[in-house]
């Protein structure tokens, strides 16, 4: 988020309550973000909630752990899917995939 160019407006969201969470928001208050720039840490809630916070968003980002990829995908990829979202899948070096940007459609959702 600090390497994006001067002026944007970016807002990254992590909703949920996972093992992970205190690391990256550790990682997040001490990064050094442009103005217009923020990252956001939202509770865990209902699949509703998960799904209107959805709606307002450009990309979901689906990250995987090394060798997650050979087995399943979180089922928040479904979900992204289902809902028309486009997705950054970032996998590990060693699951022979590179990052990968997906959309249903090339024009904005808005």
């Amino acid at each position: 988020m600090a390497a994006l160019p001067a002026g944007s407006r970016a807002e990254l969201v992590f909703m949920g309550d996972g093992k992970a969470k205190a690391a990256l928001a550790a990682q997040a208050e001490a990064a050094p973000l442009p103005d217009g720039v923020r990252i956001v840490f939202v509770p865990q809630g209902p699949v509703s909630a998960a799904k209107a916070l959805m709606a307002t968003a450009h990309v979901g980002i689906v990250s995987l752990m090394p060798d997650v990829v050979r087995y399943a995908y979180p089922s928040k990829t479904a979900t992204y899917a289902q809902a028309g979202l486009p997705m950054l899948v970032i996998c590990g070096q060693r699951s022979g995939h590179r990052a990968t940007y997906w959309s249903r459609s090339a024009a904005p959702r808005r």
